[in-house]
């Protein structure tokens, strides 16, 4: 089966299944729908990696008051280093975080995503997801401040 980027003729709908062999019915959707619905899953995951990545942060800054007095602060195996980073740059903490956010919600729905029976729409909806979640961090990273003092 030919991928078409023509929404016009989108396979979605009722087709044999591959995995029982032909006696049963799956429903599939359209790659366009797929990208769509992968996108927001992504979304929320890299929202929700990165909000438990600054309430860990903030977290670790206030039961660890210390942090506060160090003057620099070596990265290699050092747990505290993003915490320290939290307090002193929080641009650069913003940019590493994205970095990190981004990074493993793309791993970890791809281990989902390939763990699936996924035909051809599943995996271009993931890629097309994938690809549309970059520029959203990118717009996350640079917007971070003004976001956070609306929110906030």
């Amino acid at each position: 089966m030919w991928y078409d980027f023509d929404v016009g003729r989108s396979f979605e709908g009722y087709v044999t299944c591959r995995t029982c062999d032909g006696s049963g019915k799956a429903y599939t959707f359209s790659s366009v729908s797929v990208a769509v619905i992968y996108f927001i899953i992504f979304v929320f995951g890299f929202l929700a990696v990165f909000a438990l990545a600054y309430f860990f942060s903030a977290f670790r800054l206030e039961a660890n008051p210390w942090v506060k007095d160090v003057e620099e602060m070596q990265f290699l195996f050092n747990p505290m280093y993003f915490s320290w980073l939290f307090y002193v740059d929080r641009k650069t903490w913003v940019k590493w975080n994205t970095v990190i956010s981004l990074i493993f919600t793309l791993l970890l729905l791809a281990v989902f995503v390939l763990s699936l029976n996924a035909n051809q729409d599943t995996l271009v909806g993931w890629l097309i997801g994938a690809a549309l979640t970059i520029p959203f961090a990118v717009a996350w990273y640079q917007n971070f401040e003004s976001l956070f003092d609306f929110l906030m």
